[in-house]
């Protein structure tokens, strides 16, 4: 069985944690959420973690296009352009639906992320995760890492600023 470690568990974390959940017979899915709650960019006043949310924000984008696959929002909501806790609402929503959270460790912070070994083109990894409650440090081993902490998040930021996202990856940035 293959191991995945999934970073955060907002918008983009949950979809990874749904995709893979469809193989449970085949990967374990560990996710760490620093927060107490999903939702990630969409959590107003987030106790833990910074947020550009207000409270009167509404989506930039419709809810016809910003939605998950397969899981529409509520028929009786006709607005397309909907306030952050109605968006908030339906990520929970999907989270439950589908038994997501069985998957997520809250409080949980990510401090390092390395391969360990790669043998043949196949890489082990390490994942450092600080349980905020106990402030115990545990090493998890695995065999992926999906990164899903959305863009400005202080990790991604300081990993592209040392040039270690690129060699993790082996991809090229770029910036626009």
């Amino acid at each position: 069985m293959k191991e995945v470690v999934i970073i955060g568990a907002g918008p983009s974390g949950l979809a990874a944690i749904r995709s893979l959940s469809k193989y449970k017979d085949e990967v374990k899915i560990t996710a760490y959420e620093v927060s107490d709650r999903v939702g990630g960019v969409w959590v107003n006043r987030d106790p833990y973690k910074n947020s550009p949310m207000y409270d009167n924000l509404r989506a930039n984008f419709p809810k016809e296009i910003i939605g998950y696959p397969g899981f529409p929002f509520p028929a009786d909501i006709k607005e397309s352009f909907l306030p952050h806790r109605m968006i908030l609402e339906y990520i929970e929503s999907f989270a439950k639906h589908f038994q997501l959270y069985q998957h997520i460790q809250f409080r949980h912070t990510v401090l390092n992320v390395d391969i360990i070994s790669s043998v043949k083109g196949k890489e082990r990894w390490n994942v450092m995760v600080r349980n905020e409650k106990t402030g115990a440090i545990t090493n998890k081993k695995c065999d992926a890492v999906i990164v899903a902490i959305g863009f400005v998040h202080s990790i991604v930021l300081k990993l592209i600023c040392q040039g270690q996202l690129s060699r993790m990856f082996k991809i090229k940035l770029s910036y626009n």
